[in-house]
């Protein structure tokens, strides 16, 4: 099989193949190439790629599937050479750990696009949502003082924020991610005073924000999820 190059891999990848023709048909080849070509492929697209748009935001969602799926082919990789060849794990483990640079990093960057692109969407909706807010308030006063209105009221559009965007290669969103913050250690009770980060965290995914320890504010964090279909 002749060396793909780097337009070829990331056809393959955005057609959602799971990366296994590495493992299987180039394993004699050089499959570091192959890897290190597709990994610096996915990160100048991550470095380069805006989200402007719903359509930007579903092509980056493709984007975190076929950044997942390459991570978890080079973990294959990695753990297949790992395993016979206990006296080489320090050299290999060093390899995929400069290996998979690149891919980690355009992960970091493409996440960041996307919970960038959703926030602001989120904002908006809230903006416009508060501006008819007030507007039907202000005509509701006008109607209690005066009887009637002097103008009608229009509503300034509502553009739903997407939650969850679903591409051709999966899905990513928003996944409710709850921790806490010792605001007042001095309000702590005792059995808290030696903060146990296990049991608290444990409330915070449990309980959320339903259940009050003095001392500790329960907030919600979220953070991106990509699942491939």
């Amino acid at each position: 099989m002749d060396n793909l190059n780097e337009q070829e891999i990331r056809d393959r990848i955005s057609r959602g193949n799971d990366l296994s023709f590495v493992t299987d048909e180039l394993v004699q080849e050089d499959a570091l190439t192959v890897q290190s070509t597709t990994a610096r492929g996915l990160l100048h697209y991550a470095q380069v790629f805006e989200i402007r748009t719903l359509d930007d935001s579903k092509m980056a969602s493709n984007e975190l599937i076929s950044i997942s799926t390459c991570k978890k082919a080079m973990e294959t990789l990695r753990t297949a050479e790992l395993k016979p060849h206990k006296d080489a794990q320090d050299t290999i483990r060093a390899t995929y750990t400069n290996l998979m640079a690149p891919v980690l990093e355009a992960e970091q960057i493409m996440k960041a696009k996307q919970l960038t692109y959703l926030q602001e969407q989120a904002r908006l909706k809230a903006k416009a949502e508060e501006v008819n807010r007030l507007a039907l308030e202000l005509a509701q006063e006008e109607m209690e003082n005066t009887g009637e209105l002097s103008q009608s009221v229009v509503e300034v559009p509502v553009t739903e924020a997407p939650k969850r965007v679903h591409g051709a290669l999966g899905t990513t969103g928003m996944v409710d991610s709850w921790k806490y913050e010792v605001v007042d250690f001095a309000a702590l009770p005792d059995e808290y005073k030696v903060v146990d980060s296990t049991m608290l965290n444990a409330i915070a995914k449990r309980h959320h924000d339903t259940k009050q320890v003095p001392g500790v504010k329960f907030f919600n964090q979220p953070y991106l999820a990509s699942r491939g279909h």
